[in-house]
C-alpha cells in the first residue's frame, strides 16, 4: 500500500502506526493495532488508532 515515493520508517512501530493512520484516511473506516506491547498502544492512541491489549498467552515467548 505504499504510495510511490514513500521512504519506509527505521522503526517499525512508527511505520505501522502510520500506515494505519494512512489506511483510516483512505477508507474513512476506523482502523485498530493489536499488540501485547504498552509502548506501541500508547502511540498509537495518541495517533488517533484504536488500540486493543494482544493477550499475554499469544506473546512470542509461548511455543
Amino acid at each position: 500500500m505504499d504510495e510511490a515515493g514513500h521512504s519506509r520508517r527505521a522503526n517499525a512501530d512508527d511505520e505501522i502506526i502510520e500506515r494505519g493512520v494512512l489506511l483510516a484516511q483512505i477508507t474513512g473506516t476506523p482502523v485498530a493495532v493489536v499488540t501485547a506491547d504498552t509502548g506501541m498502544r500508547l502511540r498509537a492512541e495518541t495517533a488517533g488508532l484504536n488500540a486493543l491489549r494482544l493477550p499475554k498467552s499469544y506473546g512470542k515467548d509461548q511455543q
